[in-house]
């Protein structure tokens, strides 16, 4: 099931993918049933995550796709969604901030970067707020 995920699913759109997920339904399944390690449900959900990030397919569509096949209730691909859906936001923030702090500051040494990169959302949304009244890049990161 990874070969095929792996040769395929990545030049094919979403429509194309689902098909073919239907089409791969019995290996899907027996992946699914797989004792493993790693579990059949930990692969399915790596499947879904890849079908997510590389096919492109809508989570509902790959949510309710998994259910019928697998004929179970199918909790990972939402909250994958969700994870990546996250990330993405956390990501775009922190290229946001980064490119404010340099245009208003200069360049950011390898620590600034590292900690802005590590941050997560509602402290990246304070340096921002913070960067419009700033006097110093200090005054970005100060303490509550």
């Amino acid at each position: 099931m990874t070969l095929l995920c792996l040769r395929f699913l990545r030049d094919w759109s979403a429509a194309e993918a689902l098909a073919a997920l239907d089409r791969w339904g019995d290996l899907l399944v027996a992946v699914d049933r797989d004792a493993g390690p790693p579990s059949g449900r930990e692969a399915v959900a790596a499947i879904g995550w890849y079908c997510l990030e590389v096919a492109q397919i809508p989570a509902e569509d790959l949510h309710v796709t998994f259910e019928r096949i697998l004929q179970r209730p199918e909790e990972t691909i939402m909250s994958t969604a969700e994870k990546l859906r996250r990330e993405g936001r956390t990501e775009g923030r922190c290229e946001v901030l980064l490119r404010l702090l340099t245009k208003r500051f200069g360049p950011q040494s390898t620590e600034i970067v590292s900690r802005i990169n590590a941050a997560a959302i509602p402290e990246l949304d304070r340096w921002v707020d913070r960067l419009l009244d700033a006097k110093t890049l200090d005054d970005v990161f100060a303490a509550d």
